[in-house]
């Protein structure tokens, strides 16, 4: 069943030509319905089974899919959990599938170092990694803010 929180609405259906649709789709979130269905809210699988029977109620076997931001998910999804459903995909921006149980883990610090100043020491993920990480961290912010400074191992310790 689709999720009511996420209502999706066909904004466009037309025939561009006698064996192709196009169908226009935005995902409206409520926040009154957030709070009674949101541990369904934006889960991955969820979107992409949401876009599965869209599919199917249009009667569409095959697709090429194009998203952005959720939308972009939802295609990831049917792409990579129903390749026989899709013929192409375009997918914008960062929301991709995602490894839930991973993404509380720090990476190492300098793929890290790109969401500091954001949010990252806010975290419990930022504190995780502060704590397994601490040299490497203080290293790489010593070089990038101090590039001129050339200091040794034995002054960063």
């Amino acid at each position: 069943m689709p999720n009511p929180s996420l209502k999706p609405t066909l904004g466009t259906a037309t025939s561009s030509t006698q064996r192709s649709w196009r169908a226009r789709l935005s995902f409206i979130c409520y926040a009154e319905s957030i709070k009674k269905w949101e541990q369904r809210s934006g889960q991955q699988a969820a979107i992409g089974v949401d876009a599965i029977a869209l599919m199917d109620a249009l009667q569409l076997n095959l697709a090429v899919l194009a998203g952005y931001d959720w939308g972009g998910r939802a295609a990831c999804v049917v792409a990579a959990l129903w390749p026989e459903r899709c013929t192409g995909l375009v997918s914008v921006n960062s929301y991709l599938i995602q490894d839930i149980a991973k993404a509380r883990l720090p990476l190492s610090p300098a793929i890290e170092s790109g969401i500091w100043y954001q949010y990252y020491f806010q975290t419990e993920r930022g504190r995780a990694g502060l704590t397994a990480n601490r040299r490497e961290i203080a290293k790489i912010l010593w070089t990038r803010n101090s590039p001129s400074w050339h200091f040794d191992e034995a002054t960063l310790d």
